[in-house]
């Protein structure tokens, strides 16, 4: 694991056990904010009651912080991973690729928020790194659903 990546798992890690020391389930701030820069991203979730987070959100939430962390760590899994979320996210019309960093800057602008004076710099970088990285593992053709996809069959 090169230097920068081995710096940025300690910060990734640091800020969410400062994030978690203020709220234990931050996926529902994460979503909301989500949907207040794209509230046209409603439309693919299942929303039963409008009082709760849509269905699946904290794990959507946990399995991006996970990625993010593995990537952090080199993991070399990730890349391929990223390419089968697309994939799948096709077959329920997921066809916009500004989503997921959209969903990405959410879920730090949360954290941010969650842990106030304490954010810093360094967290915010090597957040931004990490998310750049993840999402520069999605080249263009993985996000681009084909036809049989986008009609609801899973590719």
């Amino acid at each position: 694991m090169n230097q920068p990546q081995g710096q940025d798992l300690q910060l990734l890690n640091e800020s969410l056990e400062l994030a978690l020391a203020q709220c234990e389930d931050f996926a529902p701030a994460v979503f909301a904010r989500f949907f207040e820069r794209r509230p046209t991203a409603t439309a693919l979730f299942e929303v039963p009651d409008t009082a709760m987070p849509p269905l699946g959100c904290g794990q959507m939430v946990f399995e991006i912080i996970s990625l993010l962390l593995d990537s952090a760590a080199g993991k070399p899994y990730v890349a391929s991973y990223m390419h089968q979320i697309a994939s799948e996210h096709c077959a329920f019309k997921v066809e916009d690729p500004t989503l997921y960093p959209e969903l990405m800057a959410s879920l730090v602008d949360v954290l941010a928020t969650l842990i106030g004076a304490q954010w810093s710099p360094a967290y915010a970088q090597a957040w931004e790194r990490q998310s750049s990285r993840l999402l520069d593992s999605l080249p263009a053709r993985a996000l681009t659903c084909p036809a049989s996809a986008a009609g609801g069959t899973p590719a």
